[in-house]
This record gives C-alpha cells, sequence and structure tokens, in this order.
C-alpha cells in the first residue's frame, strides 16, 4: 500500500490567508485562547520578523507596530484542510 504526506508549512496562517490575498504582503498574527489568555499562535514570515513569537500575548503583540491581528477561525481551517484533501485526490488512484 503506497500513502502519502502533504506538509504545510504554517497551516494556521496559510489557511487564513487563503481568502485573504490582500493581507499576504503584510505582518500579521493569529491569536487564540480565553481572556485573558489570548495568545500568539501562528503568524507569518513579516511579523517574525517584527519581533512577534508564538505564545506572545496579544496585548505585546498590538504593540507591534504594523502587525495585523486576527482571530483563529477554525471555519477556515477546516476549509483549508478540505480543499487540500480535494487535491491530493486528484493524484490518488483509489488501488489498494
Amino acid at each position: 500500500m503506497l500513502f502519502a504526506c502533504v506538509y504545510v508549512p504554517n497551516f494556521l496562517a496559510q489557511a487564513a490567508l487563503r481568502h485573504d490575498r490582500d493581507s499576504r504582503d503584510k505582518p500579521f498574527a493569529i491569536v487564540a485562547g480565553t481572556p485573558p489568555q489570548v495568545r500568539v499562535i501562528a503568524f507569518n514570515a513579516k511579523a517574525k520578523k517584527a519581533g512577534l513569537w508564538i505564545g506572545m500575548t496579544r496585548s505585546d503583540a498590538e504593540a507591534v507596530t504594523g502587525i495585523q491581528i486576527r482571530e483563529r477561525s477554525t471555519g477556515l481551517e477546516v476549509a483549508a484542510h478540505a480543499a487540500l484533501l480535494d487535491c491530493t485526490a486528484r493524484y490518488s488512484t483509489g488501488d489498494s
């Protein structure tokens, strides 16, 4: 039996940007949690260069100039996952 694995670096950030092409060139971070424990869980390379890190508090991230903050969207993640499955299924023969 053959199988494949698809690795998507920084999947949470990629899923968030999938439908928002205008934000791809801007620093942004995704946050999740229950206040007051809202933390950065993902970000793009520009945000990393600006000084963000995983686990940073939302208020600390908001203090960084030019950072766009977004709430985690499981809906966008589910949609991106479904799109990956659809794409990979096109290369599957279905033979076992």
